[in-house]
């Protein structure tokens, strides 16, 4: 990935992180997902998680959904 990236090959660096690192490092998928993830993060001890979303539309609408619901 890194010798990719630093020719400028910026896809070929992208093909070459394999999705399991992805799903380690990012929360993404369905709300009821997300809102797991994020809520074995607080177990864990994060006491202030930050979510920045990305998609399309509202994000406003997007950042309710990942609400708890307790």
């Amino acid at each position: 990935m890194w010798k990719a990236w630093d020719e400028g090959d910026r896809k070929g660096a992208l093909e070459a992180i394999p999705d399991s690192v992805v799903d380690e490092l990012v929360v993404h998928g369905p709300a009821e997902y997300c809102r797991e993830r994020i809520r074995a993060y607080v177990d864990a001890g994060v006491s202030t998680p930050v979510v920045a979303p990305i998609v399309p539309g509202d994000p406003v609408a997007a950042v309710r959904a990942l609400a708890p619901r307790d």
